[in-house]
């Protein structure tokens, strides 16, 4: 939902402000979150919840009877998953441009609009499916293909700004998810992904088309660039997995096995998970721990030697000390829940 003041308003003072606080505050059976957009004179509301027409509108009208306050609203449609917010947003700026045809100091829904009734050729979301698939598979030769078609779309005859800003839109949240996927190259990627709520200031198809192929082309780049040094990873984390219970284990012989030194086998581990690698071993042998907790009756000595420790005294320790209960009462509060 866009708050829009009137123009003039070059800037809303203090008591107006606050106003608008309680007026947010008084929308009923929702969660809302403000983000200031333009300045002092414009908010973008993001509402969690299922907030009706009708509600918005009897909220709009007590909210119009300030009239020391011109606000125009756009609102845009509801979704349930919370990567569609940008999508909402395009729908609300759309709504909000449709002030030049209802006129100024009013909430106007997206459903009301042209562009929501508009009986116009859309994209088939399946090849926005593609795309991930085929990123995935880093199949250069079919993301060209689909590259494309989206091309073709977004210059069809049938298309317009708004269908080309949304396909824009599910593009990009591809790529993001792809991202998030790729964890240890995110901090390479970071900058690079265009906001999702300002993604409605493309103003020609031209550079929309020119910002998805940079967008796939510059995490093709990083994924082929950072995919070399990220298989030592893959194989550090395999060779963490198959030796955890080993109570000798140590990080010197972990480094002689790659030929490499303790001290960069420690400050890559880091860079690449975020985590050392004993704390990484330490939380194998405690989720190995839990699982043998509640699907087995070993004694407790007998787990914790399973699991890579020598001591038991130190194995117990060490597990209140993350759980904040001993292996003990885990095991009882848990089987007597029957959780596995």
């Amino acid at each position: 939902m866009l708050m829009e003041f009137k123009q003039e308003d070059e800037t809303v003072n203090p008591l107006a402000l606050k106003r608008i606080k309680e007026w947010i505050g008084c929308l009923p059976s929702t969660e809302k979150y403000q983000i200031d957009l333009f300045g002092a004179s414009a908010f973008i509301l993001i509402l969690s919840g299922e907030p009706d027409q009708s509600m918005l509108i009897d909220w709009y009208k007590k909210l119009n009877q300030d009239r020391e306050i011109t606000v125009t609203i756009g609102v845009g449609n509801s979704y349930d998953e919370a990567i569609q917010i940008g999508k909402s947003h395009l729908e609300a700026a759309t709504a909000l441009q449709y002030k030049l045809i209802k006129g100024m100091n009013q909430i106007i829904f997206f459903s009301e609009t042209s562009a929501e009734n508009l009986k116009m050729k859309w994209y088939d979301k399946q090849i926005v499916e593609q795309l991930d698939l085929f990123i995935r598979q880093r199949d250069m030769k079919q993301i060209e293909k689909v590259l494309e078609q989206i091309t073709n779309i977004i210059r069809s005859p049938d298309s317009n700004l708004f269908l080309a800003k949304c396909l824009m839109f599910d593009v990009s949240g591809v790529i993001m998810r792809i991202v998030q996927d790729m964890q240890p190259i995110q901090s390479k990627l970071e900058g690079m992904m265009p906001d999702v709520l300002k993604i409605n200031d493309f103003h020609s198809l031209e550079e929309m088309e020119k910002t998805v192929n940079k967008i796939i082309q510059e995490v093709l780049e990083v994924y082929e660039q950072s995919g070399r040094d990220h298989i030592l990873l893959d194989d550090l984390l395999q060779y963490l997995q198959d030796h955890y219970h080993e109570y000798q284990f140590s990080i010197q012989a972990l480094a002689e096995h790659y030929s490499l030194s303790e001290a960069y086998i420690m400050r890559y581990f880091k860079k690449h998970t975020g985590e050392t690698i004993l704390q990484h071993l330490n939380r194998l042998r405690m989720e190995q721990t839990k699982y043998l907790l509640k699907t087995s009756d070993l004694q407790i000595k007998e787990i914790a030697i399973r699991v890579g420790y020598s001591d038991v005294s130190s194995f117990i320790r060490k597990f209140k000390q993350q759980e904040k209960m001993t292996p003990g009462e885990f095991r009882k509060k848990y089987t007597n829940k029957n959780v596995i």
